[in-house]
């Protein structure tokens, strides 16, 4: 289970701890990875001091920041299975078509820009923000069914690369910039 994310009370990583535990209950080879940048320092003390408490320190990998082009990134993601966005608030979730272009499945928060471009049970599952259980009720179907882990999985690899490429996004700049300048001459 792989979140990334700033570590911060938006981005709402204990939620991710939270469902870990009640994860380990149904089957003990759960395993949480949670990267990020600490920008609140108090939560990432708040976050250590949980993972500590819960005797969960074997269970949990918490990696304190890496670049957006590393390697050791794109390999955390390649070795992930699912991929966990428990934000509080998210505009957009570029991290979301990082996950999808790794081919993971993808269970976020219904938040913010994600509800307007994840469909819900085509290339993604959504939970209501801060909702513990949830959030596991859903990373546990995907456990559950292999079916589904990789129908989502491969739904959100074919959105990536056919909607977000950069190529594709290009094209459509230069479309809009080339309607708009028509526009204007006209």
């Amino acid at each position: 289970l792989l979140t990334v994310g700033r570590i911060d009370p938006q981005k709402n990583q204990l939620l991710a701890v939270e469902a870990l535990e009640a994860l380990l209950n149904q089957d003990r080879r759960w395993h949480l990875v949670l990267i990020g940048h600490v920008t609140d320092l108090a939560y990432g003390e708040r976050l250590v001091e949980t993972i500590r408490r819960e005797g969960l320190e074997e269970l949990v990998t918490l990696i304190e920041g890496l670049d957006a082009a590393s390697s050791d990134l794109q390999d955390a993601y390649a070795a992930a299975d699912v991929f966990l966005l428990p934000s509080m608030h998210e505009p957009f979730g570029i991290v979301i078509l990082e996950a999808w272009a790794a081919g993971l499945p993808v269970v976020a928060s219904r938040t913010g820009g994600v509800a307007s471009f994840v469909r819900e049970g085509i290339d993604g599952l959504m939970c209501t923000p801060g909702a513990v259980a949830g959030c596991v009720r859903l990373l546990s179907a995907l456990h559950d069914s292999r079916a589904m882990k990789e129908v989502i999985g491969r739904n959100g690899y074919v959105k990536a690369h056919t909607h977000y490429d950069w190529d594709v996004i290009t094209d459509r700049l230069l479309k809009l910039y080339g309607e708009v300048i028509d526009a204007l001459i006209a």
